[in-house]
């Protein structure tokens, strides 16, 4: 008898001291929490309009939850927009991570400097 090896992946949001896990969802309600493939765990967060998903300096995708994500009214959080000074981010910094990021959604104002820390190695 033998036996295959598989790894799972399970998004986790990367800002420190979080930890919350992504629990994503099928298009039927069910819960899918492991992934057999990494893109496909990062594809998935990528297209769920409550968590943000940038890669890093090293080509590394980093999650982040609704925890740390601007909301201006009740609803989706505010995402990314190069033609609306109200959807860009305060840290200037923050702006080349999302050029190749379109609509994903803002940081806090308050984690926007962790959050690039992160993404330049300079964090968790």
């Amino acid at each position: 008898m033998s036996y295959e090896t598989c790894t799972f992946y399970r998004p986790v949001c990367d800002y420190p001291g979080c930890g919350i896990r992504y629990e994503g969802t099928y298009y039927d309600g069910s819960y899918h929490k492991w992934w057999q493939d990494l893109d496909n765990a990062r594809e998935n967060v990528w297209d769920n309009p409550w968590w943000l998903t940038l890669d890093d300096d090293g080509g590394q995708a980093r999650f982040f939850c609704p925890a740390h994500l601007r909301f201006d009214q009740p609803g989706p959080p505010v995402r990314f927009d190069p033609d609306d000074d109200k959807c860009l981010p305060r840290n200037g910094g923050l702006i080349p991570y999302y050029l190749d990021s379109w609509m994903q959604p803002l940081p806090k104002l308050e984690c926007e400097d962790t959050i690039r820390e992160i993404l330049k190695g300079d964090g968790k």
